[in-house]
């Protein structure tokens, strides 16, 4: 039997073999194979076993670990466009769902604005530049608002609906035994 193909789960079956290779003396009679196998191998002698560790077929989920996420490193100029979205992680917002994306579109929408604003030379410009910033403003406020206003609706209404079954059944499972029992007086 091969070195390689001696490994097994609980050990090294080289060493089991070194177990059965020893002198059947009279300390043997008697014992089963898995209280041989309790016993160190320096009593057989020492044949050069060694004992590895393997990694099963099977995954367990709790030691799994999350997918490789690259550090980055910037050159000096202009940042690139993927470091706005570079706090989205596995289970931290990636894999991207619906307000995940709309969030890297709001950030992509602010990126072209900050690009269109004029400088702030002359005082045209700065005009210009503090109506669009603050229309810009008032359309990040309304967006949060209606964030809200659907959070809290969406949250609102589990409850109430959840009192309103559990009222529900309450009823009809005391008045199906308020039934039981007057069927069970008149008898």
């Amino acid at each position: 039997m091969s070195t390689e193909a001696a490994v097994g789960r609980t050990g090294c079956l080289e060493e089991e073999d070194q177990y059965e290779a020893c002198d059947p003396s009279s300390h043997h009679i008697g014992k089963t194979k898995a209280s041989l196998l309790m016993r160190p191998i320096a009593h057989c002698g020492d044949f050069g076993a060694k004992s590895i560790a393997l990694q099963s077929i099977t995954r367990e989920q709790d030691v799994q670990t999350d997918p490789y996420s690259p550090q980055y490193i910037c050159t000096p100029g202009p940042q690139p466009k993927e470091l706005a979205i570079a706090h989205l992680s596995w289970s931290r917002g990636l894999p991207a769902t619906s307000r995940e994306i709309r969030a890297i579109q709001e950030l992509q929408l602010q990126r072209r604005l900050d690009e269109v604003l004029p400088p702030p030379t002359d005082e045209f410009c700065l005009a210009i530049r503090t109506s669009l910033m603050e229309r810009q403003e008032v359309l990040k406020w309304a967006q949060r608002e209606r964030d809200i206003r659907g959070a809290s609706s969406s949250r609102g209404s589990c409850p109430a609906s959840a009192c309103h079954k559990n009222e529900d059944q309450e009823r009809g499972s005391s008045s199906k035994a308020a039934e039981d029992l007057k069927g069970t007086l008149a008898t």
